[in-house]
């Protein structure tokens, strides 16, 4: 699957926005990616769209986009949306209980999520560090 089918397919575009498509390219040749776009530019899809794409490619179907962001509210956006256009996704945060957050780092490691998005205090904590220490990464 290309970026460009994965974008129809997930997400409903015909294209991309200005700088989008340089920048997942860039993702998916592996390369250290630093991207800056204002507000409303379509950062979320410079990394949702790479995750399909490499999840697709792979003969397990397998990917996991690790999202650390501060946005609570941002997290339980995404990861709603996300969910609507059947991805899996989960999100990790101050709030939730042991045992939530627990369910959450078993389907990460699981694949049974294909983003999941974490607060800085979870990326932290000794729990999700070991959960990410023991990932397959790409």
């Amino acid at each position: 699957m290309s970026p460009l089918d994965a974008l129809h397919t997930y997400f409903g575009y015909d294209d991309f926005r200005p700088k989008q498509q340089e920048i997942i390219e860039s993702v998916l040749a592996g390369k250290d990616t630093l991207a800056l776009l204002p507000t409303g530019g379509g950062k979320s899809l410079c990394f949702q769209v790479p995750t399909l794409v490499m999840a697709e490619s792979d003969s397990e179907g397998e990917g996991l986009c690790l999202v650390v962001t501060p946005l609570i509210a941002l997290m339980k956006d995404q990861v709603a949306n996300l969910r609507r256009r059947n991805i899996l996704a989960t999100a990790i945060y101050t709030g939730m209980s042991r045992e939530e957050q627990r369910v959450a780092f078993d389907n990460c490691l699981l694949d049974l999520t294909g983003s999941c998005t974490c607060h800085p205090n979870g990326w932290r904590a000794r729990s999700l560090s070991n959960v990410w220490c023991n990932c397959p990464s790409v």
